[in-house]
């Protein structure tokens, strides 16, 4: 085996860089067992020495930036979290926003329904389509120039005091 990927050799390595107490080399789990136990117990012993040697200002600026980065992972991680659980939500509109993605068509014009998606449901979807059809038939009809009551005047704007009013119209 070559000295790079001898493992005895890397661990000689280690060992000369004074790392010996934090390895240790198995050949045999079952005799090993006993050294490696007694290496973990040693370090767990010492956590409080190597956080009193450890306390200079570069270890606390360390640790310090290791609790932001952790906190802000947890950030994106449930806003991920949302995100997914809004992907495949059927409350809002009665089917998930994949679906509605995966049927849309972006050649196709665009209806801007920010205000009405709340009241607009994907599972109504035909009985909506049916009757918009018949308002555009309708819309269609009304507005040909032949039709008689084109130009009329509106009567929304009118109260019961108008009534004399209408009637002198219709006699006339």
């Amino acid at each position: 085996m070559s000295e790079t990927g001898c493992v005895g050799c890397g661990f000689s390595r280690l060992k000369a860089r004074q790392l010996s107490e934090y390895l240790a080399l198995v050949h045999d789990f079952k005799n090993d067992r006993k050294e490696i136990y007694s290496k973990i117990a040693l370090q767990i012993e010492r956590v409080d020495e190597y956080k009193s040697k450890n306390i200079s200002i570069d270890a606390i600026q360390l640790e310090r930036k290791f609790l932001q980065l952790s906190h802000r992972i947890d950030q994106i991680t449930e806003e991920l979290e949302s995100f997914k659980r809004a992907l495949f939500d059927v409350t809002a509109c009665g089917t998930t926003i994949k679906e509605l993605y995966l049927q849309s068509d972006p050649t196709q014009e665009i209806i801007n329904l920010k205000q009405e998606f709340q009241h607009f449901r994907f599972d109504t979807l035909p009985d909506f389509l049916r009757k918009l059809n018949s308002y555009v038939h309708y819309a269609v009809n009304l507005n040909r120039n032949e039709y008689p009551w084109k130009d009329r005047k509106s009567f929304s704007s009118f109260t019961s005091l108008d009534e004399p009013q209408i009637k002198r119209a219709f006699r006339m």
